[in-house]
């Protein structure tokens, strides 16, 4: 098992990130929890701003059918695990009452998905 991670290094392993034509900017962290603020990269950013809540998953060493690794790590939840691991607001308000839900939670509450052979390291907060 690795040893614990605080949220600062969460923060420098994860964000900022571009995905799917998106910006992703941290606004705030605790632990494993993110409220992150998404935008646009193209055309008009300010007409497709919006704000996600997430869970951060940690997945062990993954090794592909071409021979190829990817290190263990943190991870945005992908789109599938949306609803449980990932929530999209259109107001920052929103998104932050339901960042306060999602980290007032004890570590035990929070749901993790495990991968085969996998364990999470402990956050420190």
């Amino acid at each position: 098992m690795s040893e614990a991670i605080s949220s600062s290094e969460l923060r420098e392993r994860v964000f900022p990130f571009r995905a799917g034509g998106f910006f992703h900017g941290l606004l705030e962290q605790d632990g494993p929890v993110c409220l992150v603020k998404r935008t646009r990269v193209t055309t008009r950013p300010h007409k497709q701003l919006h704000y996600e809540v997430v869970l951060l998953q940690w997945h062990p060493v993954l090794s592909w059918p071409d021979g190829r690794q990817s290190p263990e790590g943190w991870n945005y939840p992908p789109s599938e695990s949306w609803g449980e691991y990932g929530w999209t607001y259109r107001e920052l308000a929103k998104a932050r009452l339901k960042y306060d839900e999602i980290r007032s939670k004890t570590p035990s509450e929070l749901p993790y998905k495990a991968k085969k052979g996998g364990s999470k390291p402990p956050v420190v907060i």
